[in-house]
């Protein structure tokens, strides 16, 4: 008799532990990731004399601009993360992140994001001295501990005519495990890029 009753506690108690996971794993929630990078808390005005700078687009090859954070595997797969996830869609986060970013880094030049409709339909085309578009071919953790970012920039005059293109592959190491540290050094790599491109239109 005692035996059938520890026999059946046990049997409830397997069930209950069953439940209990099913349950834990229905609880579990996306962790969302976002860059650390805004803008600063500045009145900019637009005197005729002050170049521009207009960040048209970052455009990414579409598995890249996807909400879960993507993780190589090997060489030739990748993965997306299930419950870890970009806050914003990664292109919208690297524009707006080059556009903040390049405002810190050229002083004296106004820096506008083309699709936020920060330049008004009037805007005379010759005070947009230039516009930079960016390409990513890669935006993910590397297979070394490492975060990798790939891709080109390209920056085009006034009167739409190419002045320069340039390639860039960074690779920047995690400083801690996880995906807080990924999307560390994602950031840093792509400040990485941000400084190339304003350290090349200084010259201009």
């Amino acid at each position: 008799m005692i035996m059938k009753s520890t026999l059946a506690g046990l049997g409830f108690a397997a069930a209950l532990a069953v439940l209990s996971g099913c349950s834990a794993q229905t609880e579990r929630k996306v962790s969302y990731y976002q860059f650390d990078i805004v803008a600063e808390d500045k009145v900019v005005t637009t005197p005729a004399s002050k170049p521009q700078l207009i960040v048209e687009n970052v455009d990414m090859y579409s598995g890249l601009n996807e909400p879960g954070m993507v993780q190589r595997v090997d060489n030739y797969r990748a993965r997306a993360a299930t419950w870890h996830q970009w806050a914003i869609l990664p292109a919208d986060m690297l524009e707006s992140a080059t556009a903040n970013l390049l405002s810190q880094q050229l002083s004296g030049w106004l820096v506008l994001i083309e699709k936020d409709g920060d330049i008004p339909q009037t805007e005379p085309a010759e005070k947009a001295s230039y516009a930079v578009r960016l390409f990513v071919e890669r935006f993910n953790g590397g297979l070394n501990g490492d975060a990798e970012v790939v891709g080109s920039w390209s920056l085009y005059d006034a009167n739409q005519q190419l002045v320069i293109k340039n390639t860039f592959n960074k690779s920047v190491p995690l400083e801690q495990d996880g995906y807080v540290g990924l999307t560390q050094s994602l950031q840093a790599a792509w400040v990485e890029v941000s400084e190339d491109i304003a350290r090349y239109v200084k010259t201009r």
